[in-house]
């Protein structure tokens, strides 16, 4: 074989080579889209998110805050119980989506696209936890972590919503509780840790932020959620774990829970969790069990989370029980 031969056939081998790498990169990378897609599209057509979905529709009603401070406006979705009194005050849930209905959207998009903001307006919840609910809908991502920590003023803004709304409609400002998932989650975490008088406890699912901003949580009652496979999560909980530890404080925690086991298995866990009365409690599904048994192992587990964080009976009970 002549040298000349040689150098053509290394350098075939060396453009297969690049082709095969370039094919497992453009696999790997349509697997995470359609995975993510996957997520988002199973989170808001569950059957218990179409059924709750036909049950609260038309309890809220739509509106928007323009803030004062930076001219900003922030469309949301409020429920108000129609029975209160005219002396009678009630307890608010403000509930901030993930990003995927962050944008020109509906109004009601975030309130549609899963559990978190619907489930506290259901009439068994209302028969339990008198309430109102918001949800705010955003033009616009408001905060991100994907490179480095960016934030806009929608996140400001936001606290000043919630003062806003609760001060127009009979709520009771000492029992305001604050609760989203991924970038509601870390919008609820650092308003937390920042207003430590805005809300009475939160929960928070499959969410993380700079922990250097987040000392406020050491006096700060939460519920803090994390699936198992999503890491970017966990280390969130590990971050805060740690801190919380350095500061010589105890927390309530729940590792690698099945996600799928019986409701009352749940609820006793939880409760049991909850028994011991720390102010900062964790919960870890275990890695791959909030993925339905049609999803392969390795899908998006961050968005197929989102419900489960708000499916545990005890941990709603548990947020109502909190008060300034």
């Amino acid at each position: 074989m002549t040298k000349k031969v040689k150098k053509k056939m290394a350098l075939w081998k060396k453009i297969i080579l690049g082709v095969l790498i370039a094919l497992l990169v453009a696999l790997i990378a349509t697997w995470s889209t359609f995975s993510y897609y996957i997520g988002v599209l199973l989170a808001a057509h569950s059957s218990s998110v179409q059924s709750l979905k036909s049950e609260v529709a038309d309890k809220f009603t739509t509106g928007t805050y323009t803030d004062s401070e930076t001219g900003l406006t922030i469309n949301y979705n409020l429920y108000v119980p129609e029975d209160m009194t005219s002396d009678e005050t009630v307890p608010m849930v403000v509930f901030i989506a993930d990003s995927s209905s962050a944008g020109d959207y509906e109004t009601t998009a975030p309130l549609y696209q899963g559990l978190g903001g619907m489930i506290w307006a259901s009439d068994s919840e209302q028969a339990k936890h008198k309430s109102a609910v918001l949800v705010p809908q955003y033009p616009e991502i408001i905060l991100d972590d994907h490179d480095g920590y960016t934030m806009t003023d929608y996140v400001e803004a936001t606290a000043r919503m919630i003062e806003s709304v609760a001060g127009e409609n009979q709520v009771d400002t000492n029992r305001i509780y604050g609760t989203g998932q991924s970038m509601g989650a870390m919008t609820t975490m650092y308003l937390q840790a920042t207003h430590p008088d805005l809300y009475a406890a939160t929960i928070l699912v499959d969410g993380q932020w700079d922990i250097s901003t987040l000392s406020g949580l050491q006096d700060a009652t939460f519920t803090y959620f994390a699936a198992g496979g999503d890491t970017r999560a966990v280390t969130g909980q590990t971050e805060v774990k740690d801190m919380l530890s350095e500061a010589g404080i105890s927390y309530g925690e729940l590792m690698d829970v099945d996600a799928q086991a019986d409701s009352s298995e749940l609820n006793t866990l939880a409760n049991d969790m909850y028994s011991d009365n720390y102010k900062q409690n964790f919960i870890t599904y275990t890695k791959g069990s909030v993925l339905p048994w049609y999803v392969p192992t390795g899908a998006e587990e961050h968005l197929l989370s989102f419900n489960y964080g708000y499916t545990i009976e005890a941990v709603r009970d548990w947020l109502f029980e909190q008060s300034k």
